[in-house]
């Protein structure tokens, strides 16, 4: 519905020169800035991100990419 599909979802991490150690990672692509707000604001979204807010740690990161 937004564009966004999985790029990373769990798997092994190796920590390379980092004292950083995630659990767990999840990376998300979208095909626009737009398209990730979108997401980010839906009310599918919402009672999921509230639902991760209250079980888990969490750290979100948005990247602009490199399109090359």
């Amino acid at each position: 519905k937004y564009g966004g599909k999985y790029l990373v979802r769990g798997g092994e991490i190796l920590a390379d020169d980092t004292t950083w150690q995630p659990k767990r990672i999840v990376i998300l692509e979208f095909p626009t800035r737009e398209d990730m707000d979108k997401f980010s604001n839906s009310e599918e979204y919402k009672p999921v991100a509230a639902l991760r807010h209250k079980a888990a740690d969490t750290e979100g990161f948005v990247v602009l990419g490199y399109d090359g």
